[in-house]
């Protein structure tokens, strides 16, 4: 048996306790320690954390991803914080937070009861992923600013344009920032065949006219030259 000696964290204080382990459990300890670049015991210590949060906690787990271990819904992809971003923007209200994420509300109320034992955690979580959004949308700001004479305007239907408005809060960027993300993704997806082309212009309503009047705009002169766009 291999002996483990395990420093408990608390606000107060650090209790050292000591414990065998059967050696098969101590070589997987020891390999997973290797793997994540964690010592050997601040391994055995987050597991046995975390362990006692999912046995407080049976509707959150624990993943690894690019930001740092994080809480999450168990049976989602959500991590905690997210679903407390939500449920803020819905006046606390689970029923409705659970409906805009479409999971069920007692996965919303795991969190929410997480939430209460371990809120600096999950504010942590927040606050960083908003200074990474900010991040992200200040550089793209800044190459498209580069790009001169690449801007076009587009007019949306109040429908799609409240949709694009929510997710763009949901976010933290700005419209234009989901817009060109949705429209790169279009284009990178469209068949180039004409046939196709042609059945997807056919599909919009009124294309054929919009279309019409732009070209009787341009034998008129009533155009605005890409550099003053």
């Amino acid at each position: 048996m291999s002996r483990a000696t395990v420093s408990h964290v608390s606000t107060q204080r650090r209790v050292h306790r000591s414990f065998r382990l059967r050696p098969d459990t101590s070589a997987r300890l020891e390999s997973r320690a290797a793997e994540t670049g964690e010592t050997y015991t601040a391994l055995a210590e987050r597991f046995i954390d975390e362990g006692l949060r999912r046995v407080d906690h049976p509707g959150i787990d624990f993943v690894d991803g690019p930001a740092g271990r994080r809480a999450r819904v168990v049976g989602t992809g959500l991590g905690v914080w997210e679903v407390i971003e939500v449920l803020r923007a819905n006046d606390g209200s689970a029923e409705s937070a659970a409906d805009y994420l479409a999971i069920p509300a007692p996965g919303v109320r795991s969190a929410m009861a997480y939430y209460g034992e371990f809120p600096d955690e999950i504010d942590t979580w927040i606050e960083r992923n908003r200074a990474t959004a900010a991040r992200e949308e200040a550089k793209e700001e800044f190459a498209m600013a580069a790009e001169q004479g690449k801007r076009i305007n587009v007019v949306l239907d109040v429908e799609h344009d409240d949709r694009l408005t929510e997710m763009a809060a949901r976010l933290y960027v700005q419209p234009g920032t989901v817009a060109r993300s949705l429209l790169s993704t279009a284009l990178d997806q469209l068949d180039p065949e004409a046939a196709t082309i042609t059945a997807l212009l056919d599909s919009i309503p009124g294309a054929w006219e919009r279309t019409m009047e732009g070209v009787a705009d341009a034998r008129a002169g009533r155009v605005v030259p890409l550099d003053q766009l």
